[in-house]
């Protein structure tokens, strides 16, 4: 047997490698691919468990905020009869003690409402529901009106109640006044809350910078009262949060008002700050750049005009009161009778279409959630099928955000959320009048 030449073993040791390096090859590919038969299965599972978990979210979503819906509705609707009754009361003669009970009731029942609101707008900005809505105001105007409707409350604490608008402030600017409006309530509210007797609170709106198209604004609340400790300080914008335990007992309220002002001023373009130190109070600010209005003429017209219309006469309206709840269509009676304004009463949106075709309506006040026809399709019914034209005005315990818009694109005209102020309630008649 002839011995093996050197290119020959070298030939076999390298055939007998490749042949090893492609066995070795064939069991990592077979590993590679069970590795990845294993991880598509698992993210397979994972992703139908994801799909299952997020399905359970939504559904737990909608079904919270078909309650809120719900409650809203259904704590609203006797709390009309309460501060609409209350109100209609303390307008009568009244001895002194009856008075202190009733303004009590009043009270109680404003704050109730307040915590119910607080708990509501949470849950519209939790879940992204809150829209800003920019339009041009009279801002000095409004925030001075806003501001000193907090000036009895102080006074009745016998605390010092000071503010200061720049004069330098534009006449008209853009901004969502309703959510400036709550931001301030809140922050006033808060400091009136916590500043005792012969202590001070100053409200102070001064013009930061001034451009051809945008002022920026500093607005600050600031008061004298028990302050807020430094290690808390970092977690008062939080939801549910207070100073401490003691503060809700002592008091009240929900600890959602600033994480509430703190989410819109953000949505406002703003970030809502605090200095404080304990025993000797709170200053809350921030800063907002706004845009300024080129037409001011326009905006004076719009103003005087609704000055002009708050003015008119409601004396020869003739009404109809669509409600199934014996309480509230009491309450609107009795503010139509004080009114001299003649109405009628129905129970359904059956029965309201059944008087349209009798008679004429200059105004119709609409509940929503009724029996046999509700609100909506009355109002279709109303509009589309009859071609209707007398204003009809969404009146309903329905205060969620995007109401107002929902109903108004269902054909109502306006809308008013129970419980109403009977104030408000006589502007929105002079309105359609």
């Amino acid at each position: 047997m002839t011995e093996e030449s050197p290119w020959e073993k070298r030939f076999r040791r390298e055939r007998k490698a490749r042949k090893e390096a492609e066995e070795l090859l064939e069991k990592k590919s077979s590993e590679v691919y069970n590795i990845n038969k294993n991880l598509e299965k698992s993210i397979y599972e994972r992703t139908l468990e994801l799909e299952e978990a997020l399905k359970i979210a939504t559904t737990a979503k909608e079904i919270k905020s078909n309650f809120l819906a719900n409650m809203s509705h259904e704590i609203r609707t006797p709390m009309n009869g309460i501060l609409g009754f209350t109100e209609l009361l303390l307008k009568t003669k009244l001895d002194e003690k009856q008075k202190k009970y009733l303004d009590i009731v009043e009270s109680s029942t404003k704050t109730l409402m307040s915590i119910i609101n607080d708990i509501l707008d949470f849950s519209k900005i939790e879940s992204g529901k809150t829209v800003i809505d920019s339009v041009k105001v009279d801002i000095k105007k409004e925030l001075k009106n806003n501001i000193l409707l907090f000036s009895e409350n102080a006074q009745k604490k016998e605390i010092v109640y000071t503010f200061n608008i720049d004069e330098k402030i534009a006449d008209f600017l853009y901004v969502d006044i309703h959510k400036l409006k709550q931001v301030l309530s809140n922050l006033i509210t808060n400091a009136i809350k916590f500043t005792n007797k012969n202590k001070k609170i100053n409200i102070n709106i001064e013009l930061k910078n001034n451009s051809i198209n945008k002022q920026k604004l500093l607005f600050s609340v600031q008061d004298e009262g028990c302050g807020i400790p430094f290690e808390k300080q970092d977690k008062i914008f939080e939801a549910f949060m207070q100073a401490d335990n003691s503060t809700t007992r002592e008091f009240g309220g929900t600890g959602l008002g600033l994480n509430i002002s703190s989410t819109i001023v953000k949505l406002l373009a703003g970030e809502l700050k605090l200095e404080s130190k304990e025993n000797i109070g709170s200053t809350f600010y921030f800063e907002l750049e706004l845009e300024k209005t080129q037409n001011d003429e326009q905006v004076t017209e719009e103003y005087l005009d609704l000055k002009i219309s708050k003015n008119k006469t409601t004396e020869n309206l003739n009404i109809l009161v669509v409600d199934d709840n014996e309480i509230n269509s009491l309450l609107i009676s009795e503010i139509l009778k004080d009114l001299n304004i003649n109405f009628e009463l129905a129970q359904n949106g059956q029965i309201a279409i059944d008087k349209c075709k009798e008679e004429e309506f200059d105004i119709i006040l609409m509940d929503i959630n009724m029996p046999i026809l509700n609100g909506i399709e009355a109002t279709y019914i109303l509009k589309n099928e009859y071609k209707l034209k007398t204003p009809i005005i969404a009146l309903t315990a329905n205060s969620l955000e995007g109401d107002k818009e929902k109903f108004i694109n269902y054909g109502m005209d306006d809308y008013l959320s129970k419980p109403f102020n009977v104030d408000k309630f006589i502007d929105i008649l002079n309105k359609f009048s």
